[in-house]
């Protein structure tokens, strides 16, 4: 697809800029842009007729829980809505701005705010939102521990089950939230179960520099973060929107989730058998640090990512969103990741002990957990009897030592309210192991009120152990490999193994041979002596990849590739590469794997041609017939 020529584009600086800072999203626009794919909206209301909407939007699937019709047009004043969707999938024709996912399907869902707003209408709109492959939700709550998925929200907390294990034919319905604008009021993603369920993502925002904004609320359940400041995007046509044109720039985490609501529909375009779980760990592992100096990174102890942990950040969850690498490693992300396989280990304790008054260090209680689990996300239920919650602060210690902070003094110090009875979630120990003592520590840091840590539950969730173990590089691993001798080893003992460095945009040359030296992102990278390797995937560079005695599947990438397969029966594995590629080996019972309806144009003698573009040459003089080529 030709690029985009929309007349407004240079002026959407998150859409792609030099700094770096963007959301990476046109490399991957001359082929995903999240065409088939439905991006529901729950807004304020919608100006469909909107030039960049109208071609777009699905009339025949909106509503209005608002008012009870099947019209979400926005009423005046109700601006929000228009704008929110325009981040998303504003049109790539010619003229205005462009979304993220120019081609996707939009559903506006109607609700009100403030008094013209209730739970109800939420509620509605959340399982409306469940056909959808995405639900965008750029709103939330301002009181601290009111949306209560335990007091008074059930209902809420049953529309998001709903729609992440029945929407999609069981794939599960992504759910989107911004994160907030309430920092400076001393709020937390951990105050508000909309912002810290297990089942949605919740999105910060960051500035031109790619730093945090500074409105933009914290938390542990911060999922990534997106560009939110100086948006461009869609306002209600004429004078009757925020703007006297068609336009407005606008600022807030409302505008920052979108973009990742955008980025989800071009990886589903890409690869729409993604789990909404294997959607919220792309992400993860997809997203970049774009302020290192930030005090609040830091390195978990998984062992999967660029050779170790991931990073994190209360501020920027995983990091900023990355539309490139994300998209690259959906397309190549294997097995799925859902609500009916999420399993969880879990535990409780009530040690009713007093919290130390004003003591740093404070109080801490330990479970064990036994059941080995992969851990995507960690909660702990809540009941913390203490006269003013302003002064604690909870955190949460993994087996392995890293620590995530869940509260911390509400308010900024100022909450006066009573006691913390809640549920509090942590994406930061992602990857690690479940196994061992998990420890809450509750803190009083200031004197005078007094309280007692009553009891709490760990739920630990994530998927069963199995050896089979997948191993993500990224370009930030000439960053961390460089500084870490341990993350340039990769060393596996069993399983079906993979090494996804799908998301590289330069050369690599990838040596599955044990004991061997690749050379990633600029970094070395070798095989444990022992280590067993079974599937590589490389990025877009000019790669050179070479298998082992296994029966390798070896995925080039783009670019112009070199391949060999080693002894087995290996698979070599196209899908969109458009380059031109030379296997060296290639015999026996080796195949070329056509996969997203990459076909064969034409095969003659020893060089064949796809459909797509990619030329593939038999360098030891194999001719090609039918019998190498499976389609799947």
């Amino acid at each position: 697809m030709a690029a985009p020529t929309d007349t407004l584009l240079a002026s959407q600086w998150a859409l792609g800029t030099a700094s770096g800072k963007d959301i990476e999203v046109r490399p991957v626009w001359t082929e995903f842009r999240g065409s088939g794919i439905k991006v529901a909206v729950i807004d304020d209301g919608f100006d469909y007729n909107h030039a960049d909407l109208r071609a777009n939007y699905a009339l025949a699937l909106d509503r209005d829980l608002r008012t009870g019709d099947a019209d979400a047009m926005a009423d005046v004043g109700d601006n929000h809505g228009t704008a929110v969707m325009g981040v998303i999938g504003a049109d790539d024709n010619g003229t205005g701005t462009v979304g993220v996912a120019p081609d996707a399907t939009l559903i506006g869902l109607r609700i009100g705010y403030g008094a013209n707003g209730s739970a109800s209408q939420i509620v509605a709109a959340l399982n409306a939102g469940a056909t959808a492959d995405v639900v965008n939700n750029s709103w939330g709550y301002s009181t601290f521990f009111s949306d209560n998925f335990d007091a008074g929200m059930s209902s809420a907390e049953a529309a998001i089950i709903g729609g992440v294990s029945a929407g999609r034919g069981g794939l599960g319905t992504n759910y989107v939230f911004a994160a907030g604008n309430n920092r400076v009021a001393g709020d937390n993603t951990n105050h508000h179960n909309f912002t810290n369920s297990i089942h949605t993502t919740a999105v910060a925002s960051t500035d031109v520099n790619g730093v945090v904004a500074s409105s933009s609320t914290p938390g542990a359940s911060v999922h990534v973060s997106a560009p939110g400041v100086g948006i461009l995007s869609t306002d209600i046509t004429g004078s009757a929107g925020w703007s006297s044109g068609d336009q407005v720039t606008v600022s807030g985490t409302s505008f920052a989730a979108p973009a990742v609501s955008g980025v989800i529909a071009l990886m589903l375009d890409a690869n729409a058998a993604l789990g909404y779980r294997d959607v919220q760990e792309i992400l993860a592992y997809s997203a970049v640090v774009t302020d290192p100096t930030r005090t609040t990174w830091q390195v978990n102890h998984a062992a999967n990512w660029n050779g170790g942990g991931l990073h994190s950040s209360t501020d920027y969850g995983f990091g900023l969103v990355n539309a490139h690498d994300a998209v690259r490693l959906a397309e190549t992300w294997g097995g799925q990741s859902t609500y009916a396989t999420l399993d969880v280990a879990t535990n409780t304790a009530a040690p009713g002990i007093a919290v130390p008054d004003g003591v740093a260090g404070g109080v801490a209680s330990g479970l064990n957990i036994t059941r080995a689990l992969n851990v995507d996300k960690v909660e702990v239920e809540l009941s913390l009897q203490h006269t003013y919650v302003g002064d604690l602060r909870v955190s949460l210690i993994s087996p392995t030592g890293t620590a995530s902070i869940l509260i911390d003094r509400p308010g900024n110090g100022a909450s006066s309210s009573d006691n913390i009875v809640f549920s509090l979630v942590s994406n930061q120990f992602w990857g690690e192991s479940s196994v061992g003592t998990w420890t809450l520590r509750v803190e009083d840091l200031r004197g005078t009120e007094v309280g007692t840590l009553g009891s709490w539950r760990l739920n630990v969730y994530g998927d069963d152990v199995t050896g089979n173990d997948r191993y993500v590089y990224t370009d930030e691993y000439g960053t961390y490999a460089q500084g870490t001798a341990a993350r340039r080893v990769l060393a596996d003992a069993a399983g079906d193994d993979t090494l996804n460095a799908s998301a590289l945009t330069t050369d690599a040359l990838i040596d599955l041979r044990s004991g061997a030296a690749s050379i990633i992102a600029g970094q070395q990278l070798t095989i444990g002596a022992t280590t067993k390797i079974e599937r590589a995937f490389a990025g877009d560079g000019n790669d050179l990849v070479t298998g082992n005695e296994l029966a390798n599947w070896i995925w080039g990438g783009r670019g112009n590739d070199v391949l060999s397969g080693g002894a087995g029966d290996d698979r070599f594995v196209y899908g969109i590469h458009s380059g031109s590629d030379a296997i060296t080996d290639f015999g026996g019972n080796d195949k070329v794997v056509l996969t997203a309806g990459v076909r064969v144009a034409s095969l003659v003698t020893t060089v064949a041609t796809l459909n797509d573009g990619t030329t593939i040459t038999a360098t030891n003089g194999r001719v090609w017939s039918d019998v190498d080529f499976l389609f799947v």
